[in-house]
């Protein structure tokens, strides 16, 4: 079995001689291994075929691997469908950054519920312990200015979900901050801001909400606002 999820691309027993594993590209690197964390050696020589493509390496934890990419995937992809806009225009707007801070600090509550150790993202630049630890002014500086890096470095693009909603097709939402959503709820965890942009983007594919960065002004997300933040450039 093959299942697709934007750029993750799992592999379902029978694929590799029965084991469970999963292959996922990132930037840079295909990344391969095992759901269950067990070092195999058949993961060996589909490493070095991959390797003749693409740089390819062996991930013990690829649970974390996959998670880490969802987490990111969550956050531009489903911001960039309400704002309608660039990822440059996206997150050069203060609200956008702090709800996408949101976003990520209500999926890693999630993955520790599930026990899930993430991985970095941005071929392991992206560290999201680290990047969201800390409630002084720097932290909440380095914060925002990581994703205003984001934003310039990929400032031209469009998110995909936001070129999926062009092309009038639906997103992969429910992928992606549903996934999130579910989980919460299935270990106790709140996630108030997944919930939001969640049920924002559903509006936006149905046509009951049109796609524009007054979107990040709703009511609903005035919770963020009164945690501060906004004052960080």
């Amino acid at each position: 079995m093959l299942r697709k999820d934007s750029k993750i691309v799992m592999i379902g027993a029978g694929a590799i001689g029965g084991v469970t594993a999963a292959f996922i590209q990132k930037s840079g690197e295909f990344v391969i291994g095992n759901i269950d964390h067990t070092p195999d050696e058949r993961l060996d020589p589909i490493q070095q075929l991959l390797s003749s493509v693409y740089a390819t390496r062996i991930s013990n934890n690829i649970m974390g691997e996959l998670y880490s990419k969802l987490i990111i995937n969550s956050c531009i992809n489903s911001l960039g469908v309400i704002g309608g806009v660039t990822l440059g225009q996206l997150l050069a707007n203060k609200k956008v950054r702090c709800i996408f801070i949101e976003l990520m600090q209500e999926a890693m509550a999630v993955a520790a519920a599930m026990k899930i150790k993430v991985e970095p993202a941005g071929a392991g630049k992206l560290d999201y312990y680290k990047l969201l630890v800390g409630k002084t002014w720097l932290a909440r500086f380095k914060r925002h200015l990581t994703i205003r890096i984001i934003g310039f470095k990929y400032r031209r693009i469009k998110s995909s979900s936001l070129q999926s909603i062009e092309r009038g097709r639906r997103t992969e939402v429910d992928y992606l901050n549903g996934y999130i959503c579910d989980h919460g709820r299935k270990y106790g965890v709140s996630t108030p801001v997944n919930d939001a942009v969640r049920d924002m983007v559903r509006e936006i594919e149905v046509g009951k909400r049109r796609m524009s960065l007054e979107n990040v002004e709703d009511s609903v997300f005035d919770r963020i606002t009164a945690k501060g933040g906004l004052h960080v450039f």
